[in-house]
């Protein structure tokens, strides 16, 4: 004759209440027999075979009860979670081998599942940062440097300077712009472009030493209001050992 060991483990890691609390339900438990998966148990606040047809009212209780899945199904309206574990044992020792090969086949099948949604979520994922890095740095090829802002500018430009250079970057929309780095002005094939980094904040609001490299499309040159010109801009970095360009006219 033929026994078999029936034990139980948490069907989540970290949840393994069996009989909750005033507040919090029992937590799901897996069914095991001879260490092998064949179904659970759960609390159910009514017994929907009873109230909706959904599966076997084998323990007849109509509200709060328990409900166990596996070979029998869904078996619902149990006393106890030893009555709902019953009930998928008794069904699966009728025909324990048919039971397994049953399970084997829907593992399979639910692996195969997972491992085409993995699938599809990494081709999705690549999708988007493709697409997230088209955003930043565009379709087109890098071109060759025609200006640059210095790396920490503002900490020895006048504030005049550095207002007429903030007023720029604003209007051709390069924000967040790193001041530990430089910014460079490319003419690229079709438009002329800055290419800037941006510091990656972390979660509690503060910028890491890390950054990405945006490049957006720029309307003006990098000449001010207040009568700053790109020479001058040149001219103070010369001073300060920058390798400086001056603008090609377009």
């Amino acid at each position: 004759m033929r026994t078999f060991t029936v034990t139980r483990r948490p069907r989540y890691e970290g949840y393994d209440d069996l009989h909750g609390t005033a507040r919090t339900a029992p937590d799901e438990f897996l069914i095991l027999v001879d260490d092998a998966e064949i179904g659970g148990t759960y609390w159910c606040s009514y017994n929907p075979a009873a109230s909706a047809g959904w599966g076997w009212n084998d323990g007849g209780l109509p509200g709060e009860s328990w409900a166990s899945w596996g070979p029998r199904g869904l078996s619902c309206g149990h006393p106890s979670r030893e009555a709902a574990e019953h009930a998928q044992v008794r069904e699966y020792v009728t025909d324990p081998d048919g039971h397994d090969r049953q399970l084997t086949m829907a593992r399979a099948e639910q692996q195969a599942e997972q491992a085409q949604r993995q699938a599809e979520w990494e081709a999705e994922e690549e999708r988007r940062e493709a697409e997230r890095r088209r955003e930043r740095l565009g379709d087109d090829e890098p071109g060759p440097t025609v200006w640059k802002l210095p790396a920490y500018y503002a900490l020895y430009a006048d504030s005049g300077e550095v207002q007429a250079v903030a007023d720029w970057l604003e209007a051709n929309g390069v924000e967040d712009v790193s001041g530990r780095h430089e910014v460079r002005v490319e003419q690229r094939a079709t438009r002329r472009a800055a290419v800037y980094e941006v510091p990656i904040w972390v979660w509690n609001g503060r910028s890491s030493a890390t950054t990405e490299t945006r490049v957006v499309t720029i309307a003006t040159d990098p000449t001010a209001s207040r009568g700053l010109t790109p020479r001058q801009l040149l001219q103070k970095r010369d001073h300060h050992g920058h390798l400086s360009h001056s603008l090609p006219k377009r």
